[in-house]
């Protein structure tokens, strides 16, 4: 080993990489009485190696320091799972679960206390070469990961480092120094606005009809339209107060939406009205033929039975629908971007359309503004009418 010069207590060592850099910490153990030494290696440059020499002497000194604890990375994310699901929601842990898959794959055997840039950033490289196996029309076949999805691995990753670190688990953030992998701008298929009579024509032969319906002129998510209840309704104000949603998974009601700005009223006009009251309706006639085995729920679009809906049955229908009315093939979360693409072309304030869909700022609603082809236009338009006018 070599003690460097400039940096006093920072030492140089030859790796098979190439060189790097390393100090010591000698305290006392609390236990035992006698002095012990820490290594802390692994810098790529001394005056890195010397900044955190600095910060484990004064962590010292006023009694802060700590010695990292020796778990896999593996380890720690079973750990940061439990600690998160306090907090979140059945869905959110699921989707957590699929990108730790990859993560546990990759570089889950290294210890939490060695995990380096290097090895994450090598990590990623290794997930863009990635080919997993999915299935369409019951034919398998080959893919790489997309770019969306290497970015919201590398999310959850970040967000059980910065755990890490809060919970002194790790000695240095490694979430200031990770590149992050380039994220792909999603591509928002709207039902444009001359589609949509065709659209509405064809799902009122739908028995799912109001499901579609309050996706496109409330913007509600799905989950909060499965999972809507009578009560919830108010038809002399016109108001649907969203306070539960459903879990895809198990079908259960839950007592929670998406987040804070989840929680929201929003305003419905005549004709939303007339579909809810239709619906009742339908309902009313659906428990008398089903009789006994009709279990009720007070859910808004419930099955024949009264049981909550299968997302993968509104799936099914909706295709069907789009497929016969000939429109823009839209999934069901782009009824969502329709309706807000459709106000925001047609002038409604993004503060107003945020609030309808529960988004925490107008900077998630603004996603929407590029997508109708012609509003551009429009805008120009104005700007020359306002500069024409003014030059009259």
């Amino acid at each position: 080993m070599a003690r460097t010069k400039k940096y006093p207590g920072v030492y140089e060592r030859n790796d098979t990489n190439g060189k790097s850099f390393y100090f010591i910490i000698e305290k006392k153990d609390t236990k035992t009485g006698k002095r012990k030494q820490k290594k802390y290696g692994g810098y790529k440059t001394a005056q890195e190696a010397y900044h955190h020499l600095i910060d484990k002497k004064s962590a010292l000194n006023n009694g802060t320091y700590f010695e990292a604890t020796k778990i896999t990375l593996n380890h720690w994310l079973e750990q940061w799972l439990n600690i998160t699901s306090i907090n979140s929601r059945a869905s959110t842990l699921e989707s957590y679960k699929y990108r730790i898959r990859h993560i546990a794959e990759g570089i889950g055997h290294i210890e939490l206390i060695k995990l380096n840039t290097d090895d994450i950033h090598s990590f990623y490289r290794e997930l863009q070469k990635k080919e997993i196996t999915y299935k369409k029309n019951s034919e398998k076949s080959m893919k790489n990961l997309s770019a969306q999805t290497i970015y919201d691995i590398h999310k959850v990753l970040k967000m059980a480092l910065a755990r890490a670190y809060k919970d002194k688990k790790i000695n240095h953030d490694l979430t200031k120094d990770i590149v992050s992998p380039k994220q792909s701008r999603p591509i928002h298929k709207v039902l444009k606005p001359d589609e949509v009579s065709s659209f509405l024509e064809v799902a009122k032969k739908d028995a799912l009809y109001c499901v579609f319906y309050l996706g496109l002129f409330t913007g509600m998510r799905q989950s909060e339209i499965l999972g809507l209840q009578w009560s919830n309704i108010d038809f002399k104000q016109k108001l649907i107060t969203i306070t539960e949603t459903l879990n895809s998974k198990d079908k259960k009601i839950l007592s929670s939406v998406k987040s804070e700005n989840s929680y929201r009223i929003i305003e419905i006009d005549d004709e939303t009205i007339k579909v809810l009251e239709a619906q009742k309706k339908r309902i009313s006639f659906e428990k008398k033929h089903a009789g006994t085995l009709y279990k009720d729920y007070n859910l808004v679009c419930p099955t024949t039975i009264g049981t909550p809906l299968n997302p993968s049955n509104v799936r099914r229908n909706l295709q069907r629908v789009i497929k016969e009315a000939g429109v823009t093939r839209v999934t069901f979360h782009q009824l969502r971007h329709s309706h807000a693409t459709l106000l925001l072309a047609a002038g409604v304030p993004n503060t107003v359309v945020g609030n309808r869909l529960g988004h925490s700022s107008t900077r998630v609603t603004e996603i929407y503004l590029h997508v109708l082809p012609g509003m551009q236009a429009e805008a120009i338009g104005k700007l020359r009418n306002l500069v024409t006018s003014n030059q009259a």
